[in-house]
């Protein structure tokens, strides 16, 4: 008779503890069934850029680009645009970058292309530096670059625009220039704009850095470098461009 009552006693806190329809699972919400799964947007990848042989093309920059400690017309941005056939110009200016005016107050490169005269028969700007950004409060730099976009969009109203990102002076890159250049490429995708990465595409390597870098020259390229430099770069602009 107790084994008999004990039995009952058991099945009903079974009952009690597990109501009809429980599964033992907490159901969920209406509006948890029938939320979507969020979703990334990926930006859409730019399109290749026209510039063939004549292109009208100007390259921004800084003393890299505007061939320091040599003759110009051997830099590595001449070279380019004579090897692609492009009617180039040179508005590059030693120590300055997107958040750096330079030494001397010369201007940003979004003052600088802001002070420029518009002129809207150039097809093409070539967007170089970045490793003068270095000892700037980094916080901003996305905003100058986009300010520095926008000021060509003005400034260059038929032109698409390259961004050329740093080289490194000293191997191993630094990470200040890694986070400049992830920088850059980030506001690049932002806006649609082909970004060309000489750290990412290892362009200065330990093994090469004695033919590239010049320590007599503030660490910059050499001559025979800015071949090297330009070479690299005529490849990578081939890559993107359609002549």
């Amino acid at each position: 008779m107790l084994s008999f009552a004990v039995a009952v006693l058991a099945v009903a806190v079974w009952v009690f503890l597990n109501p009809p329809g429980a599964t033992g699972a907490t159901p969920a919400s209406p509006q948890a069934a029938r939320a979507p799964a969020p979703t990334v947007e990926a930006a859409p990848a730019p399109e290749p850029v026209e510039a063939p042989p004549g292109t009208r093309a100007v390259f921004v920059g800084d003393s890299w680009t505007a061939g320091f400690g040599i003759n110009p017309e051997a830099g590595y941005a001449p070279l380019a645009a004579a090897a692609l056939g492009w009617d180039a110009t040179y508005e590059a200016v030693s120590g300055t970058g997107y958040l750096n005016p330079g030494p001397g107050g010369e201007g940003t490169y979004a003052d600088r292309v802001r002070a420029t005269e518009p002129d809207p028969t150039v097809q093409l700007v070539v967007l170089q530096g970045g490793l003068n950004d270095r000892p700037e409060n980094l916080m901003g730099l996305g905003a100058a670059v986009r300010d520095t976009l926008d000021a060509i969009g003005v400034t260059y109203p038929n032109a698409r625009t390259i961004i050329l990102g740093p080289a490194p002076s000293e191997v191993p890159a630094s990470n200040v220039l890694l986070t400049i250049d992830n920088t850059l490429a980030a506001v690049a995708q932002e806006r649609g704009v082909h970004h060309i990465s000489p750290l990412g595409e290892q362009w200065i390597t330990a093994e090469n850095y004695a033919d590239v870098i010049d320590p007599g020259n503030a660490n910059h390229p050499s001559v025979e470098g800015h071949a090297y430099l330009a070479g690299r770069t005529v490849a990578a602009l081939e890559a993107i461009a359609v002549r």
